[in-house]
């Protein structure tokens, strides 16, 4: 008995071992990421917003995201007294002045840029942290500690999210609670207690402080509270059945899982809901919680009604002179404010771009062609084998014979997969406009733990079952490392690579603003590239990290592709996020081969005199 015990307490320190080193090398890879970029364009926006709530303490300030993320990143910034001129602060939902402040502020303090942006983004790498612990914890719940360490090196190694938790925008914090809350609420259900019950509802709190999106969170937590336990009681019905002693690998995997849902009072679900709602006005300052609906000016129409159209100042508010007016309101106003001024936004509608067409508007499959091929070629295979285990054992096997996946473990997959579902439908169903694949980020998590499905393959006999995962989980690992650290420019191998990446999207998918430095270092290269022309994105003046370049002149009118000779002669350093917009007047250089490439979000181009 004692050589057994050993060796299962030494897999078990290796497994723990590899975990920590992967994570490890997740947090390097974040650290340098987040020094060799500049600030991108919402980064300007949320640390001048971050700030106001330390100094001020509003939160009115870019209230179309919730103020977690911000507040943690900003707060080594408020901590040593960072100075910030908030004159010219408006107060209004239909304005967005966060981004004039923190313009301002970079103008004012040149030196500080890079530094206070480095150290925002630094204090934000605990989220990912935290997705990351999360993956691992409940894929090896799942499926063993095999598959939770393939969980965990597909959240480590993915580039999407190494680009997006190397900055201090909210949405790899929103990726990383959001999956938190569904695992802590898994465990409260498996096991009731009280110190469960208060987790779950923390995270559920942290969840509704970091994105809008999560919003659906207390209604897909209590919907599987009425579901889990009516498949408890079908339980043993099953182990008794036709399936009783099958040694199937997904039997074995059910079995090994600690996984018991009970039927919880009323009681405690209430306790998780109003943790959960605790945490969020505590996060608010509980700022006019309980405001009547009727004293709220709204700017969308489905809010406010057509005087939110009418009286573009004012907006409007389809409950006032209704029995819903004096309805209190239990969140915060700028919760509120915000989810308002979000619908107006896709009310309004905006330009996207998808494969070489820019319209007003969006398509409803941008974001599912966006995963396709900006997540690496390995992952989704993982995934899709995932899929196909899942429905095989599911539903192909004959009744009575060893295959068939046990009801526990079903339906804790569909649960796994509920959150990802749900976000990946209600971000595809606003198609007022579509520019960022981040948007969809919180149904990450829950893909790469199903992705731990294919450690089933690791019990196979055939050597090239065994093997598949690791050769392509290697894959993805390998493509991801070789385009670091443009994770943000990342394109998978089914389009060609990143070097393709803006015939198909554009603006955070490719360019934000982030190779300024890269920028800088070909400009002291190339010294005698004069006279020199930079169009780049972003509110971040090239000047002010000391790169030399003209203003940008346009004789002519006309950005047809074709229209070349219209622009003065001289080097041009563009952002390909303005090179693929037919508005840009730098459009008219589409057509040209550039001499030379920054990264994966800018070409050069030299137009020689005539």
């Amino acid at each position: 008995m004692i050589a057994p015990q050993r060796s299962t307490h030494r897999r078990i320190l290796l497994v723990r071992i590899a975990a920590g080193v992967v994570m490890l090398i997740h947090v390097c890879l974040l650290i340098r990421s987040a020094r060799v970029h500049t600030p991108v364009v919402d980064e300007v926006g949320h640390l001048a917003a971050g700030l106001s709530h330390w100094h001020l303490h509003r939160l009115d300030l870019y209230c179309v995201n919730p103020p977690l993320v911000r507040a943690v990143a900003t707060l080594p910034a408020a901590i040593s007294g960072e100075p910030i001129d908030f004159t010219g602060y408006r107060a209004h939902p239909r304005y967005r002045p966060e981004f004039l402040l923190g313009m301002r502020w970079m103008n004012e303090h040149p030196d500080r840029i890079l530094p206070m942006f480095t150290l925002a983004r630094w204090a934000c790498v605990p989220f990912s942290v935290l997705g990351a612990v999360v993956c691992f914890l409940w894929a090896r719940d799942l499926y063993g500690s095999s598959g939770g360490l393939v969980s965990l090196c597909l959240w480590c190694f993915s580039p999407t999210i190494i680009g997006h938790a190397s900055l201090l925008t909210p949405d790899t914090g929103a990726a990383a609670t959001g999956a938190a809350a569904c695992y802590a609420f898994m465990r409260w259900m498996n096991s009731p207690g009280l110190h469960r019950a208060l987790t779950a509802g923390v995270f559920l709190g942290l969840a509704l402080l970091t994105k809008f999106t999560w919003m659906i969170l207390p209604g897909i937590c209590s919907f599987w509270w009425l579901v889990l336990p009516w498949v408890h009681r079908n339980r043993r019905a099953y182990a008794d059945g036709s399936h009783h002693g099958s040694t199937s690998s997904a039997h074995r995997i059910a079995s090994a899982a600690v996984f018991r849902p009970h039927r919880s009072g009323v009681a405690s679900l209430f306790l998780i809901l109003l943790t959960g709602w605790c945490v969020l006005n505590n996060g608010y300052l509980w700022e006019d919680t309980f405001c009547r609906l009727g004293d709220f000016d709204f700017s969308s129409t489905s809010l406010g009604g057509r005087e939110a159209h009418l009286h573009s100042d004012s907006g409007g508010n389809r409950f006032r002179g209704t029995v819903m007016e004096n309805i209190p309101v239990p969140v915060p106003r700028n919760y509120l404010q915000g989810i308002d001024h979000i619908k107006f936004e896709y009310e309004a509608g905006k330009l996207s771009y998808l494969r070489g067409e820019k319209k007003h508007g969006g398509w409803w499959y941008y974001y599912l062609y966006a995963m396709l091929i900006k997540i690496p070629a390995g992952t989704l295979t993982l995934v899709a084998i995932s899929g196909v285990l899942f429905l095989r054992q599911t539903f192909c096997a004959p009744a009575g014979s060893t295959g068939g996946s046990p009801p526990t473990l079903l339906i804790h997959e569909l649960y796994l997969l509920c959150p990802a579902i749900a976000v990946i439908w209600l971000v595809s169903a606003q198609t007022g406009f579509n520019h960022h694949l981040r948007y969809v980020l919180p149904a990450f998590p829950f893909l790469f733990i199903f992705g731990g499905r294919t450690a089933e393959l690791f019990r196979s006999a055939r050597f090239f079952r065994r093997a598949l995962p690791v050769l392509l989980l290697a894959a993805s690992m390998l493509s991801s490392l070789s385009n670091y650290p443009h994770g943000l420019s990342y394109f998978n191998e089914l389009i060609g690579g990143s070097a393709n990446g803006w015939q198909h999207l554009d603006y955070s998918n490719v360019d934000w603003g982030q190779d300024l430095l890269l920028v800088k270092e070909w400009v002291n290269d190339h010294p005698d590239a004069t006279p020199l022309y930079i169009s780049s994105v972003g509110y971040l003046n090239p000047d002010l990290l000391g790169i030399p370049s003209e203003p940008l002149g346009w004789p002519g009118k006309s950005s047809e592709p074709g229209a070349v000779g219209q622009i003065r002669p001289g080097w041009y350093i563009v952002s390909l996020t303005r090179l693929v917009d037919p508005h840009e007047p730098i459009h008219v250089l589409i057509g040209e081969e550039p001499v030379d490439r920054i990264g994966y979000s800018m070409h050069v181009f030299h137009i020689a005199p005539p």
